[in-house]
């Protein structure tokens, strides 16, 4: 998981090494802990953890415009564990 991040990282923000991503067990309660204390049973949310993310269920389709301002070779993956390693990944190349 530390190599995905460092990846994403890597092309969307600067350099990132594997060994300078910490995955640790408080980042989920952080999040979720105000979501329950937010929502009622029934209630449907939705997060996007950055603009540009989408989450799609299997089997559907979804897209994500991107303006580009620049030229160069963007990385794009999917973080859900396992499937980078699967595949999903991908590059767009702005001339």
């Amino acid at each position: 998981m530390r190599e995905a991040i460092a990846r994403q990282v890597s092309a969307t923000k600067g350099p990132c090494a594997a060994d300078e991503v910490v995955v640790g067990p408080g980042a989920k309660p952080g999040i979720l802990f105000p979501i329950l204390a937010l929502v009622n049973p029934g209630d449907r949310i939705g997060l996007a953890v950055e603009p540009g993310m989408a989450h799609v269920k299997p089997g559907a389709t979804g897209e994500i415009v991107w303006q580009f301002t620049q030229a160069g070779e963007f990385q794009f993956a999917c973080l859900i564990p396992g499937h980078f390693e699967a595949g999903m990944f991908g590059k767009v190349v702005v001339q």
